[in-house]
């Protein structure tokens, strides 16, 4: 192992092939954070606890970077307004790693040990730490117990391909025994010492002291005394000196045999109830249904209008970058947007806020306020592993309702910060709980909560396998919908036809187009009947989006007019109405770009799309909605474009762009940057169009996004096919070394395709 710990301190990645890793030398000048990938039942199990170990060794006290939180759901009118749906798989955890390399200043190296028997979701997302060559700045010592297969083998190869030969290492050793249960005669122990085995058992192969010993009411030092005996005794309980033992799996089973049912039941309980103890103070939460039909559209529990969380609210003074050319801006990145803080309201909406708007300068990015502007203050912290855990032991205790919605928020949680498989599976938990209790009534709607939020995120999501495909997310919700009864709120069948429409309308064949008209139809038509005419005019929108792709914009636009109707005569009324009006005019603006007018009659349809996208600008100011306000700049700038208006698209997108970047909205500058650099190609000024679109691709390799990626792609091959002979001979070998750069970020981070 000593070439091993030698590139450690390079700052070099190695693999090592060795039944058993070993500890560094005692005079080794790095602290080694160590992992145990064979211990963990759940996925992402190895990195999350790497992370907090590292956090908890540098001290850390500040939150880890959050996930950028959707603010809304996709939907079909998303892809009018070219807001495309991300899936980015665990990027937050990769993140929050980063964050925290940066203040370990070379002083630390991961280990992380039977790396070769770690959950899929850890191999992904540790290949893709590897392949990102100089980006962790924490070097890792990865361990195979034995040969490597699949994705074990993915993350071995991309160690060879980043490190070369001398990245891999093959050891020699044997792995220590293991005392096995019946090599300890248990009944003899010390009854104190064999009741803390028990006690720990019961909360698993991983347990913490503190944890038992709050829940056998003993001082913290007595009960690693316990433990103490316990080991010298002959139990291989692994300890890393941070209060945290692992065992060996069949140590727990042996012992848990050995407890009654009745006080392995209390002691279920009473670890559920330490657990919440522990967490921070969080409000109540009642149960939820699906998510409203609206795509996060419904009105916010508390009356408040809900409206995108500001984003200059994370903003730093400090850091917020200056107008200035897009090539001088991305030496620093963009600061995480208010929308990563904040996260969606409880009821799926859009974030709600009671703050001023920002003023016109503010918006413009040149007021101090930009920086003060703040919506709703984070909520509480809750983790989804805390969630699952304080779940099964209330499963195990025989409180099974309480148990469901604890895996339900687990399940939001992890979805909400990238961690899909995670979600997944604690949806699934949630199932199986269901599946072993009587079908009443609230479990029933339960059953449908948890099939519709499985296929919304199959929907969603993208991850390994079959179970991120558009049939297996259809699969799920026609369960759902399939267990709804005529008594059940209308809202409850309208959301999940309104799920149904989406993923069919991502399906995109004639028949599937078909009837994802069918379900809005007949959703809105039954919302309407309810009463509620807002819920049903913004599933006019979706339906629109769906004869675009059909290509009948004359419906389209029938639509949107009879909804943006609905949504003028409440606006005055209903601040929510406001926000639909503000997107409506924006959908009606932007259907020049994707319907091509009748001849003769071009000027006109991009007149008044131009018209439609002053108002919503003006709509969103009001509502201090700068992001949105950002976006309908881009499509001004397009719709100029389009009529050759070179000097007005340039302004309009230079605003998007510099407002986009203080936002740290990177979907939002992908697609402005790549229509300022067709703008500034069109103008003559050919060689800053490249500049500009190197440094947009450099950005979204930074951040990780395939989606910007894939908008830099389009700009790219379009740039390439539409260069003049002159100016290819003069900047053609410029632009072509744009092309490996692009390819390897997309061997990162995935290729997606952008629809015509």
């Amino acid at each position: 192992m000593d070439r091993a710990w030698k590139r450690a301190l390079e700052g070099r990645n190695t693999a090592v092939v060795a039944a058993h890793a070993g500890a560094p030398p005692e005079d080794y000048p790095l602290v080694v954070v160590a992992v145990r990938c064979d211990l963990h039942e759940q996925p992402l199990g190895p990195l999350l606890e790497a992370r907090d170990e590292l956090a908890r060794w540098l001290g850390w006290e500040g939150a880890l970077d959050e996930p950028a939180r959707r603010l809304a759901r996709p939907s079909p009118r998303s892809e009018l307004l070219g807001e495309r749906h991300e899936p980015r798989l665990n990027e937050w955890i990769l993140s929050s790693f980063q964050q925290l390399a940066a203040e370990a200043n070379g002083t630390v190296v991961l280990m992380f040990e039977a790396v070769d028997l770690a959950d899929p979701a850890t191999l992904d997302a540790l290949r893709r730490m590897v392949l990102r060559r100089g980006w962790l700045r924490v070097p890792m010592v990865l361990v195979f117990s034995g040969v490597p297969e699949g994705a074990a083998l993915d993350l071995l190869r991309a160690v060879e391909q980043t490190e070369g030969a001398a990245g891999l290492v093959r050891v020699e050793t044997a792995r220590p025994a293991v005392t096995a249960p019946g090599e300890v005669e248990l009944p003899a122990l010390d009854p104190a010492v064999l009741r803390a085995l028990r006690a720990a058992a019961t909360i698993g192969p991983t347990f913490e002291s503190d944890l038992v010993a709050a829940l056998l009411d003993l001082d913290p030092v007595e009960a690693l005394e316990v433990f103490q005996h316990a080991h010298d005794a002959g139990v291989p309980l692994d300890d890393r000196g941070e209060g945290r033992f692992r065992w060996p799996r069949e140590w727990v089973d042996e012992l848990r045999r050995g407890v009654l049912p009745s006080l392995a039941a209390a002691w279920h309980r009473r670890l559920a109830e330490l657990l919440d103890e522990s967490d921070e103070e969080l409000p109540p939460q009642a149960l939820r249904v699906v998510p409203p039909p609206s795509f996060g559209r419904a009105p916010a529990a508390n009356g408040r209008v809900a409206v995108p969380s500001p984003t200059a609210a994370a903003v730093d003074p400090e850091h917020a970058a200056p107008a200035q050319p897009l090539t001088e801006r991305t030496a620093r990145p963009p600061q995480p947007s208010a929308e990563a803080a904040a996260g969606p309201h409880p009821d799926g909406s859009l974030v709600p806020i009671e703050a001023t708007p920002p003023t016109e300068a503010a918006l413009l990015g040149d007021d101090p306020a930009l920086e003060a502007f703040v919506g709703d203050p984070p909520r509480p912290q809750r983790t989804s592993t805390h969630d699952a855990r304080a779940a099964r032991h209330l499963a195990e205790a025989g409180r099974p309702d309480a148990a469901i919605e604890r895996y339900l928020l687990a399940s939001e949680d992890a979805a909400e910060r990238g961690s899909n498989r995670l979600a997944i599976d604690y949806g699934r938990e949630a199932l199986k709980v269901l599946a072993r209790l009587p079908l009443t009534m609230r479990r029933r709607r339960l059953r449908i909560e948890v099939l519709a939020r499985l296929g919304r995120l199959q929907w969603e999501a993208a991850g390994p396998g079959s179970d991120f495909s558009l049939g297996e997310a259809l699969k799920r919700l026609e369960e759902a919908l399939a267990l709804v009864a005529p008594e059940d709120p209308v809202h409850l069948a309208a959301g999940i036809r309104a799920l149904i429409a989406g993923v069919c309308y991502d399906l995109g064949d004639p028949r599937s187009l078909e009837r994802a008209l069918e379900e809005l139809t007949r959703a809105s038509r039954e919302m309407h009947q309810a009463g509620d005419a807002l819920g049903a005019a913004r599933l006019f929108n979706d339906q629109a989006a769906v004869w675009v792709r059909l290509g009948d914009p004359v419906r389209a636009n029938h639509l949107l007019t009879e909804s943006r109707q609905v949504f003028e005569r409440l606006a005055a009324e209903d601040e929510n109405a406001r926000i639909e009006l503000a997107e409506t005019d924006h959908l009606i603006a932007r259907l020049p770009l994707h319907v091509k007018p009748r001849p003769g009659r071009e000027n006109d349809a991009i007149e008044l799309g131009l018209r439609h996208a002053r108002d919503a600008e003006r709509r969103y100011r009001e509502l201090g909605a700068l992001r949105e306000a950002a976006r309908v700049w881009e499509t001004m700038g397009r719709l100029e474009l389009r009529r050759n208006g070179t000097d007005e698209a340039a302004e309009h997108l230079t605003r998007a762009v510099d407002l986009q970047s203080k936002l740290g909205d990177m979907l939002g500058l992908a697609r402005s940057s790549a229509a300022l650099a067709e703008v500034l190609a069109q103008g003559g000024r050919v060689a800053d169009a490249i500049a500009v679109l190197g440094d947009s691709i450099e950005l979204h390799a930074q951040k990780g996004s395939p989606l910007g990626l894939a908008y830099n792609r389009r700009a790219f091959e379009r740039f390439q096919a539409a260069l003049e002979p002159a100016a290819k001979a003069e900047l053609g070998a410029q632009l072509e070394r744009l092309a490996p750069q692009l390819t390897e970020a997309e061997s990162l981070f995935g290729r997606v395709t952008l629809p015509d």
